[in-house]
């Protein structure tokens, strides 16, 4: 959900992580599910953070 979530909000800037946690509480995910998903994806090689506080899906 975070995954298609981030495809969704991103406007080719990537996706600031707050307005992500934003976005995904209002689907019913706590900030843990949302770390911890970030966390995944990133360790998968299917999103990175090319800048502080931002997330970008590969």
């Amino acid at each position: 959900m975070v995954y298609e979530l981030m495809g969704i909000i991103d406007k080719g800037n990537g996706v600031p992580v707050t307005e992500l946690v934003d976005e995904s509480k209002r689907s019913g995910l706590t900030d843990e599910q949302v770390d911890g998903a970030v966390k995944i994806l990133m360790s998968e090689g299917r999103c990175y953070e090319p800048r502080i506080g931002i997330l970008r899906r590969v």
